[in-house]
């Protein structure tokens, strides 16, 4: 007699697309190294791991669950920018959309979840620290444990430019009432903050935000 599969709880998706999620963007991400290079790098962080392991298994155990909690976010904060190029729907998985590659993540959530954690935590730029090693500058501790284990411990700088800017993006374009307008309103004040003058989207992020600005204005005078 076969056993029937057992329906997914919406907690075990939830579980089971992240780990996609996180998986995509590992494989996206990996960046093919010299052989030899990427042999030694990688059995030194290994080595370094497992002598970490041995000599103080509550540290390993805490650094190893932050690292994979920025992972986690950057590969939401990467999923949304795929959504965001791609015209693609912000939402939940639900009944209405059963295929993933048809939405993505709500970046309003996210960009509060990845704010949240870059203000607790900071933010890092990993060529930086891999330029300051090489030079023998020193580092303070959280980078030290990415050049040692390969740990990163903080998100990219460039995470957070990215999924704010995305935000803004989506919001302009689509005035979609489902997200959260408070959260779009401070990512677009943020946006406005840091002049995003480097970023792929500076023209139309520019003039987005001043239609929404001059828009604001005009009906904050009507309801006057």
């Amino acid at each position: 007699m076969e056993t029937q599969p057992t329906a997914e709880t919406a907690d075990e998706k939830r579980k089971r697309l992240q780990r996609e999620r996180t998986q995509r963007y590992r494989d996206k991400n990996h960046v093919p190294e010299p052989p030899e290079s990427f042999e030694e790098i990688s059995a030194l962080w290994q080595k370094n791991e497992e002598k970490l392991l041995k000599e103080n298994p509550v540290l390993h155990l805490q650094i190893v669950a932050r690292h994979k909690e920025v992972e986690e976010l950057e590969a939401e904060a990467a999923d949304i920018e795929r959504g965001v190029e791609a015209g693609l729907r912000a939402e939940t998985l639900s009944k209405l959309t059963q295929d993933q590659s048809k939405v993505f993540p709500m970046p309003d959530c996210s960009y509060r979840d990845i704010k949240t954690h870059a203000l607790a935590n900071g933010t890092a730029n990993y060529r930086q620290i891999e330029a300051a090693s090489i030079k023998g500058e020193p580092l303070d501790e959280v980078s030290r444990y990415y050049m040692k284990y390969g740990f990163r411990l903080r998100l990219s700088h460039e995470t957070l430019q990215n999924v704010r800017e995305n935000l803004v993006l989506y919001a302009l374009r689509t005035h979609d009432q489902n997200l959260d307008w408070e959260i779009v309103r401070q990512a677009i004040s943020d946006c406005s903050a840091h002049h995003p003058r480097f970023s792929p989207n500076v023209d139309e992020l520019q003039r987005l935000i001043e239609e929404y600005w001059n828009t604001s204005s005009r009906t904050s005078d009507v309801q006057v």
